[in-house]
């Protein structure tokens, strides 16, 4: 898709995201994102799962609401602490029973979202795509090793050397993850 075409997809969230900077203040299109999200959470008393905030996205504003939380939770969690703080916290799991790590079921939804909407837009989004492949791919090849070091408390260097990979790839010049991933929300939602 191209960014015409986002726009057209995410009109019912623009106009939410347009009335809520009209209404505080412009904090950032990111921002306004992320309060819809917790907001609704809140109103629920954090009793609901990411998944559950996820198709509330959807079924509001769309799969690109949807895509937008899943890239903010990916986005969060490694900036806070890594892919690995994503994946041992549950962000990538779907249903899985805490503290048990049995799937990546929300990462793959993530990837799957990204290639329909996001993909080929640029070269950073196309290396951020392909860094969402390997990780999933690293996670769901290695699910019982990860899970026993989680229920362990025990790295191994392995793993450990992995995950440093997908952090360093996260910030690196070609992706820039973090700034990309906000300035493409900027640019779909044109707010």
């Amino acid at each position: 898709m191209n960014i015409p075409q986002l726009r057209e997809c995410s009109v019912a969230l623009r106009e939410e995201v347009l009335r809520r900077k009209a209404a505080c203040g412009d904090s950032g299109t990111w921002y306004e994102v992320m309060c819809i999200r917790t907001e609704w959470m809140d109103r629920h008393q954090w009793k609901v799962s990411t998944s559950d905030a996820i198709e509330h996205m959807r079924t509001e504003w769309g799969d690109l609401g949807a895509l937008f939380i899943l890239l903010a939770d990916i986005n969060n969690e490694v900036c806070n602490g890594g892919v690995a703080q994503y994946f041992y916290n549950g962000y990538a799991t779907r249903g899985s029973a805490y503290p048990r790590i049995t799937n990546v079921g929300l990462l793959t939804e993530l990837i799957c979202l990204f290639d329909k909407y996001l993909r080929d837009l640029n070269a950073k989004t196309d290396a951020l795509y392909v860094l969402l492949v390997d990780i999933e791919k690293f996670l769901s090849e290695n699910l019982d090793i990860l899970d026993q070091e989680y229920r362990e408390d025990d790295d191994i260097e392995e793993t450990s050397r992995l995950f440093d990979e997908f952090d360093k790839r996260w910030w690196c010049d070609e992706i820039d993850a973090d700034h990309t991933l906000h300035a493409l929300v900027e640019v779909v939602l044109d707010a």
